[in-house]
């Protein structure tokens, strides 16, 4: 995930948004992991909505949804 971002963050435009739809993970590494990632690269969240992934397999594993509306910042 890390290399897709880095490689999304090279293509796209200061001021530029970026958006994620459905991408599920672990609640636990989405706090720790993918959380932080966003925040190094500065991304503004304009949008950050986590909801819990109801079928069988998601609910034993605690594992949610993410979407997500970003924005990158026009300079770093």
């Amino acid at each position: 995930m890390e290399f897709l971002l880095l490689d999304v963050d090279r293509v796209l435009r200061g001021g530029g948004y970026l958006w994620v739809d459905h991408f599920f993970s672990k609640g636990v590494d989405l706090e720790k992991v993918y959380a932080p990632l966003i925040g190094k690269l500065g991304y503004k969240k304009v949008k950050w909505a986590t909801g819990n992934k109801t079928d069988a397999g998601g609910v034993k594993n605690g594992e949610v949804y993410l979407t997500a509306l970003l924005q990158k910042p026009v300079s770093r």
